[in-house]
């Protein structure tokens, strides 16, 4: 079983709670690990090494010459494996502007992701 590090009083059904929509994504590049998902309060990411439940790190995000540096906090961090993290974010202290781009970034990514789902 996979040791689980989540903050207290969230359940295995963390999805289903959230308050503003993910988009899964596709060619977003991220310094501190891979992108699964990304909404303008957060994002879950996979990375090779953990985050501990409430640290506080910069991630910058890329796309083509977009370069976002984000606020963000461990939500909650589950290992998935030896080198294989799968990590929960929350982008707190970020300014309305680094939101709007982050929501832009989002929907220019899921829209690549879902007609190469057409395509295929």
């Amino acid at each position: 079983m996979p040791n689980r590090h989540i903050q207290p009083g969230l359940n295995d059904a963390w999805e289903d709670n959230r308050s503003v929509g993910r988009l899964q994504v596709d060619g977003l590049s991220c310094d501190r690990g891979r992108v699964i998902d990304l909404s303008i309060r957060g994002m879950r990411m996979r990375s090779r090494r953990g985050w501990g439940v409430g640290q506080r790190r910069e991630v910058e995000l890329v796309s083509g010459g977009t370069r976002l540096r984000l606020p963000a906090r461990c939500v909650w961090a589950r290992r998935d494996g030896i080198f294989s993290w799968t990590i929960g974010l929350a982008f707190e202290g970020a300014t309305p502007e680094q939101l709007r781009v982050a929501a832009e970034l989002s929907l220019l990514h899921e829209a690549r992701l879902d007609s190469e789902r057409r395509a295929a």
